[in-house]
């Protein structure tokens, strides 16, 4: 356009740039998602696999329960955790974005 061309051709030249740049980001996720299902697939098979799905509240359990039962789990069983988070638990807690900040904490616990 800079250049004295016209306004058309430009666009045609970005929706092609846009098309182009689709198709090749899903080629690429296809990629991925037949590796990842593959080693889903090879672990399934030798009965490797264990998935942890976590919950807030004992309806969300049951719900979580159902939901693994209902698409063939085996040996679903609940397990209670504290997880208890400090301020040094968190990463980048004591990271100083701008040193004119000064010496007090970004975060407070």
């Amino acid at each position: 356009m800079a250049s004295g061309g016209e306004p058309r051709w430009a666009v045609v030249a970005a929706i092609v740039g846009a098309i182009t740049a689709a198709v090749i980001g899903a080629q690429i996720a296809r990629a991925f998602t037949r590796k990842h299902l593959r080693e889903l697939k090879a672990q399934m098979f030798s009965s490797e696999l264990v998935l942890l799905v976590r919950v807030c509240s004992p309806g969300e359990e049951e719900k979580a329960e159902q939901i693994l039962l209902d698409h063939g789990a085996q040996a679903v069983r609940p397990h209670e955790i504290a997880v208890d988070k400090r301020l040094e638990d968190l990463p980048l807690h004591s990271l100083r974005v701008d040193p004119w900040l000064g010496d007090e904490p970004l975060a407070h616990p």
